[in-house]
């Protein structure tokens, strides 16, 4: 099936890339204004709920999800480490990997200042019907599924 008809290549504004970029630059702005109170940014609040949900706990599972390359990954769990937010551990499966778990600390950090992150998409969110939040939910996933899977098939 032939989707260019919604990519809106005749209007940039339009298309998909350019408004997930454009969300994404927004929220992370209101995001960042938001947590700047409790002295975290986003990509350390991103950061810690991965490592919390269990999605990445490694560096470099967290560079690879976030798009950072590993010395940055490394510079940003060292400030959550000295920070008193994360902390390393071995694998218990392979001990050359390191592991990263969060203190209660840092497990208090990120549900302290997870309501700011809730309440901006709330807000953002509202021009939505429920309905329509989960099916644009639904849709994303779908979408980063795929782009995981093109992903896995380039490797």
């Amino acid at each position: 099936m032939d989707h260019d008809v919604f990519l809106g290549h005749e209007e940039p504004r339009r298309t998909i890339g350019y408004l997930i970029r454009r969300i994404e630059r927004l929220a992370e702005s209101r995001i960042s204004a938001s947590l700047a109170e409790g002295d975290i940014t986003m990509t350390q609040w991103i950061v810690l709920a991965l490592i919390n949900a269990g999605t990445a706990s490694t560096p470099s599972r967290l560079a690879r999800n976030l798009g950072h390359d590993t010395g940055a990954m490394s510079r940003l769990i060292e400030c959550l480490v000295n920070r008193g937010l994360a902390e390393r551990r071995p694998s218990e499966s392979d001990r050359r990997v390191t592991e990263l778990t969060l203190t209660a600390e840092g497990q208090a950090t990120l549900h302290g200042q997870g309501e700011h992150v809730r309440n901006v998409w709330k807000e953002a969110l509202s021009a939505l019907e429920p309905e329509e939040v989960a099916q644009l939910a639904s849709l994303l996933l779908r979408v980063l599924t795929r782009f995981e899977q093109l992903e896995g098939d380039d490797e």
